[in-house]
């Protein structure tokens, strides 16, 4: 069982970086319990647990769910715990904000640090107890989230800030700017002086100054799920931005420190990818924080190898059989997904934004957009047939009706072929999505067209920018794609997290398509050997290598 121990505490974060012997001296302290799937493991409140059988459990085998109670209109995100995984820390430090119950979702086996040893070691170790409390805040926060883009079997698996330090500093400047209101006041108390009212001014400032950085620091996390690694920025009212990437395209998780950051414990972490890197900045325990993502990324690559594992014991299970039958309708050739028409979605002439046909989603950029390109060719005209209206109606006086008409003809008409040529203008430009591509499409009315086209299968992230007022509160903004060195922009697209979606929705499938045929195209080569190999070794083939025939006997010598 000590064996067993030290392999999975190998893979726990806040323990990354200890050597095998102190592995082993926890191992030694750990209890087992096995529980079969459904069966409740634990249900943990508000208050520091006590208690023989409270303290931090560390899943070895199976799956477990760990579900915050809910408050009254609110939907709590369940956390999916692997293999590796730990909980029991929130109850350790009081940070339980509810009730947390832990189901195992299949059998699983669970050791458990009981609560006294665990204080005890903790205390003679303070850098693991500083490692387990940033996790516990990071357990915390990612209970209490409300992230609405994740996709529906997505587990979060930490959302974290910036160290306080930066908050800290970042309230310095109000901080001095209310010890001068206060100095103000003080000086003027009783006198009546209008430096009484500077000081009151200023020490609304402060206090608005300050309330604004402390939102600005609570609105920027940095996030870990089993898919994929994000940070989300935000400045209220002007800025909303979100930079991803998936696990699966990681190549490397990179560390950097200063010697203040060393002093205070934060610092950098850096997850690089083919075309670049996403950097969580400020992070605390930024060595934890890379621990978990390394972590996180190593259980995306041995689900794969699982998986391909999986598919091959399939396909020999199936070509074993007594008498392997050709491949038919149990084992169809995957057919790849042929590329969209190339004129699909360019013949809807509607405000649509978005509309699906044939597997490809079109996109255009949002009636904003539209409007501020139509807004002075739209006031003309209305100018224009109020000031007929008024003249036919004898509010005005001017030329004869008939001439008042001929000549709102002559000017209506090239402002109405303004305006539609902007409206054109707004409708020929589309994004796509296909289910094998990306596309961006730019064309002039009788003018120049602009095509560009990259595979799905190139992407390495994406990112959301939404700017400024009208885009926060209208849900318009960009979405970038990195592709190799270059960038495709879909601009002021509405929902942009909704086109991340579709994209990362539209990657997966394309991938998993792939996988597919791969698989298909793998036990069509292990059948065909394995046959070969059966009609060799089988009672015709005798299981020998073939022999050269015999030379015919020679003829009997004469006599």
């Amino acid at each position: 069982m000590t064996h067993d121990a030290v392999a999975i505490l190998g893979r726990v974060p806040f323990l990354a970086g200890l050597d095998a012997a102190q592995l082993d001296t926890i191992a030694g302290r750990l209890a087992r319990e096995d529980f079969a799937s459904g069966q409740t493991i634990s249900v943990s409140g508000a208050r520091p647990a006590s208690g023989p059988r409270a303290g931090l459990r560390i899943l070895a085998a199976g799956r477990v769910e760990l579900a915050a109670a809910a408050g009254r209109g609110q939907t709590m995100r369940p956390i999916l715990l692997s293999p590796g995984d730990h909980w029991g820390e929130l109850e350790l430090f009081g940070l339980g904000s509810r009730p947390t119950t832990a189901r195992a979702l299949e059998a699983c086996t669970v050791y458990r640090w009981d609560r006294a040893d665990l204080v005890d070691h903790l205390q003679a170790n303070p850098d693991l107890l500083r490692r387990l409390r940033f996790l516990a805040d990071t357990r915390s926060l990612a209970l209490g989230a409300h992230l609405d883009w994740l996709a529906q079997n997505e587990s979060l698996k930490a959302l974290t800030r910036r160290h306080r330090f930066f908050l800290a500093r970042a309230l310095v400047p109000p901080a001095l700017l209310a010890a001068a209101a206060a100095a103000l006041l003080a000086a003027a108390a009783g006198t009546g002086s209008p430096f009484a009212w500077l000081g009151g001014l200023l020490a609304l400032a402060a206090a608005a100054w300050g309330a604004w950085n402390w939102l600005d620091w609570t609105n920027d996390y940095y996030l870990i799920t089993d898919r994929r690694a994000a940070w989300l920025e935000k400045v209220v009212g002007l800025y909303d931005s979100r930079r991803e990437t998936p696990l699966s395209m990681v190549l490397s998780v990179d560390l950097s420190t200063e010697v203040l950051g060393r002093w205070l414990g934060f610092g950098d972490v850096s997850i690089r990818t083919y075309t670049g890197q996403l950097v969580f900045r400020g992070v605390g325990q930024p060595a934890t924080m890379a621990a978990l993502i390394e972590e996180s990324w190593r259980r995306v690559q041995e689900q794969n190898e699982r998986e391909e594992r999986a598919e091959i014991g399939d396909v020999l299970r199936q070509a074993l059989q007594p008498a392997p039958a050709e491949p038919g309708p149990d084992m169809p050739p995957a057919a790849a997904t042929p590329p969209a028409a190339r004129g699909v979605g360019l013949d809807h002439w509607t405000f649509q934004v978005r509309f699906e046909e044939k597997g490809v989603i079109t996109y255009r950029k949002h009636w904003a957009v539209l409007l501020s390109a139509l807004g002075l060719p739209s006031f003309l005209i209305l100018v224009f047939v109020g000031l007929l209206g008024a003249q036919i109606g004898g509010l005005l006086s001017g030329p004869p009706p008939e001439t008042a008409l001929l000549l709102a003809a002559a000017l209506l008409l090239p402002l109405s072929g303004w305006w539609v040529y902007r409206y054109l203008d707004w409708a020929n430009d589309i994004y796509q999505v296909t289910p094998d591509q990306i596309r961006d499409i730019y064309k002039k009315p009788l003018g120049r067209e602009i095509r560009k086209v990259a595979p799905l299968e190139n992407i390495l992230g994406t990112e959301v920018d939404r700017k400024g007022v009208s885009g926060l509160l209208l849900n318009y903004g960009d979405v970038i794609t990195n592709i190799g060195a270059s960038q495709f922009v879909f601009h002021g697209v509405y929902d942009p997290q909704g086109v991340q979606q579709d994209i990362t929705r539209a990657l997966e499938a394309l991938l998993a398509r792939k996988r597919e045929a791969q698989k298909r195209h793998r036990q069509g080569e292990m059948v065909e050997w394995l046959t070969s190999y059966h009609e060799q070794a089988g009672p015709s083939g005798a299981g020998r290598p073939r022999e050269e025939a015999a030379p015919p006997p020679a003829d009997p010598a004469p006599g």
